[in-house]
């Protein structure tokens, strides 16, 4: 029966021993080679024959029909494999069905060093989220205390500041026409920094204010927003002849007062980048624009001025970053910051595309509320 089977499989009594040639085969043995039982113990486990003999007896009584059984074996020419045995009685003999689990053991042990690497690495980004979290924390705290530091640096200076205005204004309103020029151009050089430096305290207020000002979001009309950004820059507009152009705007969701310092100081700088042989062209437009994550209402404010170059463009969004002299262009290298800190807190982007000489377009990305 047994040599008829196709699976490796071996048939043996107390007088008998036979292998079917797939079992043989397993093995790497021929017919012949392992005469018995006794020497099948001794081929495949060596040393440990008797021990693993006495452990399948021990365990497989004689009216025991059917068992399974998992072993190492070594097969004739040094081939270590891990065998499953199944056996069952034949009428006076005993049989047994041999299969190679090595495959699926090696599988197992991969599976099972994949799962404790997997379980490893859980551990480690467990504790790298909490490493995180705390240095987060401590981010948060530092920034905190960073701003209000600025705002009561800031608060605290304008009162000594004011004091030297009003004090060079009073000495130079006294002198006569008479007295040293010198004198005179040095206090209006003390009243032209000062000026500076109010200024310059004002916008690092502004900044510092973006983070701890409430949002307090509402629903904003960009039209009569613009409106009321235009009548504001009226002065500036005639000054420069500047036109501006618009389109139909969105309603969007935010802050009023924080959305229109952001809309405001785009315009304001295209009329102070504009050509010096050209009147100042502003257009503004509106478009929506759908990413993988979120949908935006995206207003665009694009002139037609200086323009800047590549390797500037993001630059322009850092605090106290200036590309132009003091002489050239008044300012103090703040007002992008700010406008880029409010889009964030709007939980938005602004995007600059410029080419030097042909103008600059600003991106508003506004999300669309759900």
């Amino acid at each position: 029966m047994v040599a008829n089977l196709t699976a490796p499989a071996m048939w043996f009594n107390e007088d008998e021993f036979y292998m079917n040639d797939e079992a043989l085969q397993l093995l790497e043995y021929k017919q012949g080679d392992i005469p018995n039982l006794n020497t099948w113990f001794h081929n495949l486990f060596g040393d440990n024959a008797e021990q693993v003999y006495n452990e399948i007896f021990k365990v497989h009584e004689p009216e025991s029909s059917k068992m399974t059984f998992d072993l190492l074996i070594t097969t004739k020419y040094g081939q270590v494999k891990h065998i499953r045995i199944f056996t069952f009685k034949v009428e006076s003999a005993e049989a047994w069905l041999l299969a190679d689990i090595s495959e699926d053991r090696r599988m197992m042990a991969e599976s099972q060093m994949e799962v404790e690497n997997l379980n490893s690495a859980l551990v480690e980004i467990k504790r790298l989220k909490r490493k995180l979290a705390s240095e987060n924390k401590k981010l948060k705290k530092s920034n905190e205390e960073l701003e209000n530091f600025a705002y009561i640096a800031s608060h605290d200076l304008k009162e000594p500041l004011r004091k030297i205005v009003a004090f060079s204004s009073r000495l130079n309103d006294k002198l006569n026409d008479s007295e040293d020029e010198k004198i005179r151009f040095y206090i209006e050089r003390m009243q032209s920094a000062s000026n500076r430096m109010q200024i310059l305290i004002d916008d690092l207020l502004k900044y510092s204010r973006v983070s701890t000002k409430a949002l307090d979001p509402e629903v904003i009309d960009m039209n009569a927003l613009l409106h009321v950004i235009i009548d504001r820059l009226e002065q500036s507009i005639e000054e420069s002849h500047a036109e501006i152009k618009y389109e139909e705007l969105p309603t969007i969701y935010g802050n009023e007062s924080l959305i229109s310092s952001v809309v405001q100081n785009i315009i304001h700088n295209a009329m102070k980048f504009a050509k010096n042989d050209e009147h100042p062209i502003i257009e503004i437009s509106s478009r929506k624009e759908q990413t993988p994550k979120r949908k935006y209402n995206v207003i665009s404010i694009k002139d037609h001025g200086i323009g800047i170059e590549d390797r500037h463009q993001k630059r322009i969004f850092e605090i106290f970053e200036r590309l132009h002299s003091r002489e050239d262009y008044s300012g103090t290298g703040i007002g992008l910051a700010v406008c880029q800190k409010i889009m964030e807190k709007h939980n938005g982007k602004i995007k600059l595309n410029s080419k030097l000489g042909e103008g600059s377009t600003f991106d508003l990305y506004f999300p669309i509320k759900s």
